[in-house]
C-alpha cells in the first residue's frame, strides 16, 4: 500500500478487445474512464486489439490515452513481445493500478503487471463463467494470489468465483454496471418514420432483444415463443439488435419456423436508445447472464422486461414489480410472460415505471463511479487524522480490535492516535503501553468519575489544535465525553458498540444513556452484528464484523509445547481454556461447575482461565471449594495470545451476553474446536455442528455435554477446528476490516 496516498493514482484499464464503446464492458470501462476524477486519477485505457479508430478518437476527446498491445495469443510469441512492452509501458508511468476485464487481460496483464512490480491489480468478471473450462480455472487460480481484488458485477457471478476459483470471499467486491439515468427514458431523439420504413402501424405490438446472436443468448426459445404469439398478436413484430455471432444460426431458425416477416433484424446499432420508446415489451431470455446492460437499458427507458432468471439478471428484476422473471430455457413460460404484457397495458406502465425508478435509485453511473472510488480510496486512502478514544479496563477484546485497526489505518497512511481516558481510582494504561510497543502514537486524558467536564474541555482542544478530521470511540465513557468534546472541536465522531453487557443495574443505565447518545448524537455508529441496536436507523448505522491476521494464529508446535511446559500441562492432557475478561457476563462460574463434573468421568483434563476482571477472586475461591486448584490454571492477564491458543485443545466461551468476540475468532483461527452459547452475534459466527458447538445460555448440562462430544471424539475435533479456520481465513481479515472502517470515514467527512 503506497505511503505516499496523496499523489494521484495512476490507474490502467486493460480488455480483451475495443471494437467499439457501445455496449458490453467496453462502455463500462469507457464510462468509468471518463467519469473518474482527473485530479486525484490518472486514466490509460489499453487493449490487447482494436477494430478501427472510432475508440481512439472519443476516448481522447474523453481526456483519456488509449495504448494497444497487439497480442494474437497470450501464451505466444506476440504475447511475450508485447508483454516485455507492456512491462516498459508500466513502469514508466510508475502505474498504480492496473485492472483488467476478461479472460486474456486477466491473466496475462497480471502477469506482466506481476513482473512490473504493479502492486495493486484488479480484475473483473462480468459473466457467470459459462465459456470456461479446466484450463481457463487453472490460468485464474495460478495468477489469483497476485491479485488485489476480484470485481464481479453481481452476487450471483460473486458467488460463482469463490466457488469456482477457490477465493476467500473479503477478496471479491461486487460493483454493479451502471447507466447515465440523465439520458434514459427516450430522452435520445428517435429516427424519423421507424415504423413506417419496418412497414408497422402505430398500434402494432413491438418487441425487443438487443443482444448479439450468440447460443447463449437464447434467441431460439424466443423464436419458438414468438411463434405462439403471432397467433394472437398477428402484427407483432420482433426486433433483433446486435451483431451476428451465430454463423447465420438465427437466420436459419426464422425461416425454418416461418417467421421471417414477424422478425427483424437490425444488426448492430449505436442508437439503441433512440429504438427503446418504440418497444412494448423487451426480452433476455438468456441462458447465462453476468449483469445485462441491455436490462438496465430497458429498464431506465421505463420498460416492461422479461427475463430469465439467471446469473445477475433477479438482482435487477424483481418478478412481478419491476419485470417479469422466467426459467431459462423454458419457451413456455416465456411465451406466457409475453402475452400477458402484450394483453395488459396497464402492467406494462406499472413495471416500466418500477423499473425505471429501481435503476435510478441504485444502478446510475453515478453510483457505480462511486463505488470504484471507494474501492480505489480503500488502497490509496487520503490521508486522515484520527484518534481512537476509548476508557479501557485492561486488555480485553475492545482494546484488540482498537490496535488491530490503528495499525491497518497507519499501514494505509492515516495519522493514527490511540487515546485512553484515565482514571484515577481505577488507572487502566495496558492499550497505551501496548499500543507505544506496535509504534502507534499515544495520549492519555485523565478524568475522574464517569463524566468529567474539564476533560471534556481538554479533549475537545486537543482534537481542535492537532487537526483530527475524526474521533472513533469505543465504550460507553468514550462515547459519553467524546460526543461532547467532538461537537465543540467541529469533529465529525464515529462509534463502534462491541457489545452491551448490563452486567448490573448501574451499568445497564449507563448503557442505557449511550443507546441514546449512539442514536442521536454520532455520525456514525459501527456494530459488530445485527443483533446490536437493531432499531437504529440504517442510514446511521454499519455493521462490520471484527478482523484479525489468520496468519499470526497459524498452528505453531513449539509455541504450544513451551507454553504447556510453562503452566504444567502435559502433552497427554486435554487442555480446555477460556479467554476473557473474569466478570459476571462471561459466567466462567458455569465452565467451572461443569468442568468439575467432568473431571469425574475422565481424569486427564485440565482448564486454562486466561484473563483478570473484578470477579478473579470469586472465581478462585469457588475452583477452590470445588477441589480443582490442582486441575486448574489462571494466568492473569496475558497479551501474547497466539501461544495460548496453540496450548488448548478445546476453547469454550460461555457468555450471557456477547457481541462479536475477538477470542471466538482467534480461536478458529487457530484451529482450536470452539464450543459457545447461542448469545449475542455467536451464532452468526459459527455454525452449529460445522465450525463449531453452540449450546444454550447458562445451561450446566448442555455444556457438559459438549465438551465430553468434542474432548471424546478426536476426528469431530479435528473436523469442527479445520472448518473453522478455513472460515475465518475467508470471512474476516484485518485488511477488510480496515477498508470498510475507511468507507464510513469518507462518507462521514463527504457529508460536511
Amino acid at each position: 500500500v503506497p505511503m505516499n496516498p496523496q499523489k494521484k493514482v495512476n490507474l490502467v484499464l486493460l480488455t480483451d478487445c475495443l471494437a467499439d464503446l457501445e455496449g458490453g464492458a467496453e462502455k463500462q470501462i469507457f464510462e468509468l474512464a471518463k467519469g473518474l476524477d482527473r485530479d486525484r486519477y490518472d486514466v490509460v485505457i489499453a487493449s490487447l486489439e482494436s477494430l478501427g479508430n472510432a475508440p481512439r478518437e472519443r476516448i481522447e476527446a474523453a481526456g483519456c490515452r488509449l495504448e494497444i498491445f497487439p497480442v494474437k495469443r497470450i501464451y505466444g510469441l506476440s504475447g511475450l513481445i508485447q508483454g516485455i512492452r507492456f512491462v516498459r509501458f508500466l513502469k514508466r508511468r510508475k502505474t498504480d493500478v492496473l485492472q483488467t476485464y476478461h479472460f486474456s487481460s486477466d491473466v496475462w496483464g497480471t502477469v506482466f503487471a506481476r513482473l512490473a512490480g504493479v502492486k495493486t491489480v484488479f480484475s473483473n468478471r462480468r459473466d457467470m463463467g459459462f465459456w470456461r473450462k479446466k484450463p481457463h480455472l487453472f490460468a485464474y487460480r495460478l495468477v489469483n494470489p497476485w491479485v488485489s481484488r476480484i470485481i464481479a458485477v453481481s452476487d450471483s457471478v460473486g458467488a460463482m468465483v469463490r466457488a469456482t476459483e477457490q477465493v476467500p470471499a473479503g477478496k471479491v467486491a461486487v460493483i454493479h454496471n451502471g447507466i447515465e439515468f440523465a439520458q434514459g427514458g427516450g430522452a435520445v431523439a428517435a429516427p424519423a418514420g421507424l415504423r413506417s420504413q419496418w412497414s408497422m402501424s402505430a398500434h402494432d405490438p413491438v418487441i425487443m432483444h438487443v443482444a448479439n446472436l450468440a447460443p447463449v443468448k437464447g434467441h431460439q426459445y424466443l423464436l419458438a415463443a414468438m411463434k405462439v404469439v403471432k397467433q394472437e398478436f398477428p402484427r407483432a413484430k420482433l426486433l433483433l439488435i446486435g451483431g451476428d455471432e451465430s454463423a447465420g444460426a438465427v437466420h436459419r431458425w426464422v425461416e425454418e419456423m416461418d417467421l421471417k416477416g414477424e422478425v427483424l433484424f437490425l444488426g448492430k446499432r449505436r442508437d439503441v436508445r433512440a429504438l427503446l420508446p418504440q418497444a412494448d415489451v423487451c426480452v433476455m431470455p438468456s441462458l447465462s447472464e453476468g449483469m445485462s446492460n441491455a436490462i438496465l437499458e430497458y429498464m431506465a427507458a421505463g420498460k416492461a422486461v422479461v427475463a430469465t432468471a439467471v446469473g445477475g439478471n433477479p438482482e435487477l428484476i424483481e418478478d412481478g414489480k419491476t419485470g417479469v422473471l422466467v426459467p431459462a430455457a423454458d419457451t413456455a413460460r416465456l411465451r406466457d410472460a409475453i402475452l400477458r404484457l402484450l394483453r395488459d397495458e396497464g402492467l406494462r406502465h406499472s413495471l416500466g415505471a418500477n423499473a425505471r425508478e429501481k435503476v435510478r435509485r441504485d444502478f446510475s453511473m453515478s453510483a457505480m463511479l462511486k463505488n470504484y472510488e471507494d474501492l480505489y480510496r480503500s488502497f490509496f486512502p487520503v490521508s486522515r487524522k484520527i484518534l481512537h478514544l476509548v476508557s479501557s479496563g485492561g486488555f480485553f477484546g475492545a482494546e484488540n480490535v482498537i490496535l488491530t485497526l490503528s495499525r491497518q489505518l497507519s499501514r494505509r497512511g492515516h495519522a493514527v492516535t490511540v487515546a485512553a481516558l484515565k482514571d484515577l481510582r481505577d488507572p487502566h494504561t495496558e492499550i497505551i503501553e501496548q499500543a507505544k510497543r506496535d509504534g502507534l502514537a499515544t495520549v492519555e486524558f485523565t478524568t475522574r468519575g464517569k463524566m468529567d467536564l474539564p476533560a471534556v474541555q481538554v479533549l475537545a482542544k486537543y482534537l481542535k489544535d492537532n487537526g483530527f478530521d475524526i474521533l472513533h470511540t469505543h465504550n460507553y465513557k468514550s462515547d459519553a465525553m467524546g460526543c461532547w468534546a467532538a461537537r465543540l472541536a467541529g469533529v465529525p465522531v464515529v462509534a463502534t458498540a462491541h457489545g452491551f453487557t448490563e452486567m448490573d443495574r448501574k451499568v445497564g443505565l449507563y448503557e442505557k444513556l449511550d443507546r441514546y447518545l449512539l442514536r442521536n448524537f454520532f455520525n456514525r455508529v459501527v456494530v459488530v452484528t445485527e443483533a446490536i441496536l437493531p432499531d437504529m436507523s440504517p442510514g446511521k448505522r454499519r455493521i462490520i464484523p471484527n478482523g484479525l491476521s489468520p496468519e499470526r494464529f497459524s498452528p505453531n508446535l513449539r509455541q504450544r509445547t513451551i507454553f504447556r511446559d510453562h503452566y504444567g500441562i502435559a502433552e497427554h492432557e486435554v487442555l480446555i481454556g477460556t479467554v476473557g475478561r473474569l466478570s459476571t457476563e462471561k459466567n466462567q462460574a458455569l465452565l467451572l461447575k461443569a468442568f468439575k463434573t467432568l473431571l469425574t468421568r475422565r481424569r486427564d483434563v485440565k482448564l486454562l482461565l486466561v484473563g483478570s476482571g473484578p470477579q478473579e477472586t470469586e472465581l478462585k475461591e469457588l475452583a477452590k471449594a470445588l477441589h480443582l486448584q490442582d486441575r486448574v490454571v489462571f494466568t492473569g492477564l496475558l497479551t501474547e495470545m497466539a501461544a495460548v491458543y496453540q496450548a488448548m485443545d478445546i476453547f469454550v466461551l460461555c457468555s450471557l451476553t456477547e457481541g462479536v468476540p475477538m477470542t471466538i475468532l482467534e480461536a478458529m483461527a487457530s484451529r482450536v474446536p470452539v464450543i459457545a452459547t447461542r448469545v449475542g452475534g455467536i451464532p452468526g459466527m459459527i455454525e452449529d455442528g460445522r465450525t463449531g458447538i453452540l449450546v444454550p445460555s447458562n445451561d450446566a448440562a448442555a455444556l457438559l455435554q459438549a465438551l465430553e462430544k468434542v474432548a471424546n471424539d478426536r476426528g469431530l475435533a479435528r473436523g469442527l477446528a479445520e472448518a473453522a479456520q478455513h472460515y475465518v481465513a475467508e470471512s474476516f481479515s484485518e485488511a477488510t476490516m480496515a477498508e470498510r472502517y475507511q468507507r464510513i470515514y469518507e462518507e462521514v467527512l463527504e457529508e460536511r
